[in-house]
């Protein structure tokens, strides 16, 4: 009984986080990026990681457990990129402003399979029924940039304005880049441009 015990223990690794799991996760990511989700078959990504089926429906119980939990995690990273150490009190709003723009640009040039399958299931509707809200992501991130310009507000930098407004636009100039990036193939200096964002939205057009 006890051989019995140890030899199942050996042919089942931890289903948490293992080399194989990492695997078949990186390799669906690149595939499901590149050619969506209805175009990639399981054994196209066990191909690619290295592994076996059996060890996909271990893992993720189905192709969609699988797509649904790299968009969780994809999406959750995108969302902590706008919101680096926000909590340092040290930051003046403009601060936190280019600091959280620099970040999510630079993470979505160094991340750009997870970005693209983002958006990809965002406007392709390939969003599977326990995958993220992307409009509760998105909800999120203008939440994160409307308390940033409320503090500015607070703290006598930013005139009173109406901050749900703006902060969605500064999303939409935010997601312009996104677009530059995966489309036009674009490389940008993220700190630079986000000081180049956050000018344009302190200053407006206005030659003063």
């Amino acid at each position: 009984m006890c051989n019995g015990e140890e030899n199942s223990s050996e042919r089942l690794p931890d289903r948490q986080e293992s080399p194989v799991k990492e695997a078949i996760s990186s390799a669906a990511l690149e595939l499901f990026a590149q050619n969506g989700f209805g175009q990639t078959s399981v054994r196209d990504i066990v191909n690619k990681a290295g592994t076996t089926l059996p060890m996909v429906y271990y893992y993720f119980d189905s192709k969609q457990g699988l797509y649904s939990y790299i968009l969780r995690q994809a999406a959750a990273r995108l969302l902590d990129s706008t919101d680096p150490d926000q909590t340092r009190k040290s930051l003046t709003a403009i601060e936190r402003l280019e600091t959280g723009i620099a970040s999510f640009i630079h993470f979505c040039q160094a991340n750009e399979a997870e970005v693209q399958l983002i958006f990809q299931a965002w406007f392709a509707g390939d969003l599977p029924p326990d995958g993220p809200s992307i409009i509760g992501i998105y909800e999120k991130m203008v939440r994160q940039i409307a308390a940033i310009l409320q503090s500015g507000i607070e703290s006598g930098e930013f005139r009173e304005l109406d901050i749900w407004e703006a902060s969605q636009a500064l999303i939409g100039i935010m997601t312009n880049y996104v677009a530059r990036i995966l489309v036009g193939n674009e490389a940008f200096r993220p700190v630079e441009q986000s000081q180049r964002i956050v000018e344009l939205l302190a200053k407006g057009l206005e030659n003063t």
